[in-house]
């Protein structure tokens, strides 16, 4: 069993998957208000034999008829490791020239609701500790 597991292991380390490696290519489409929408084809989709050309029409084809609001949007190809690394202002990413930034202009995302909700609260708590604090200070009196 142990010796099943260690091939196991090195065939998933010898035969590295596809998906795994940023450089394929990706289409991103930049809506009406500025934001992108980036299509990732899984490369290991490629059927064998099939033309990156055709691949990728299939593959759009695909992601257009399941998304119809990216019909006519303009878009460029970018390599996915040209992408921004980290996701933290992914609502910032803008098309510049065909490179995808992060737009500082952008204001950060407002607080979810569940960090609101928690806010309040916080804020309703300190203020009934505060009047529950005066009520035994004043009963002191």
């Amino acid at each position: 069993m142990r010796r099943l597991l260690r091939l196991v292991v090195l065939l998933l380390v010898w035969a590295a998957p596809a998906w795994a490696s940023p450089d394929h290519l990706c289409r991103v489409f930049t809506m009406p208000d500025g934001t992108v929408q980036i299509v990732h084809p899984a490369p290991q989709a490629q059927q064998a034999g099939e033309a990156d050309d055709a691949f990728y029409a299939r593959i759009m084809a695909r992601t257009l008829a399941a998304n119809p609001a990216l019909a006519g949007r303009p878009f460029v190809d970018v390599l996915a490791s040209t992408l921004p690394t980290s996701r933290d202002k992914r609502h910032a990413w803008r098309d510049k020239n065909g490179k995808i930034v992060v737009d500082a202009a952008v204001p950060d995302r407002p607080a979810s609701q569940e960090q609101r909700r928690k806010a309040v609260c916080s804020k309703i708590e300190q203020d009934a500790n505060a009047i529950l604090g005066l009520k035994e200070l004043c009963a002191t009196f």
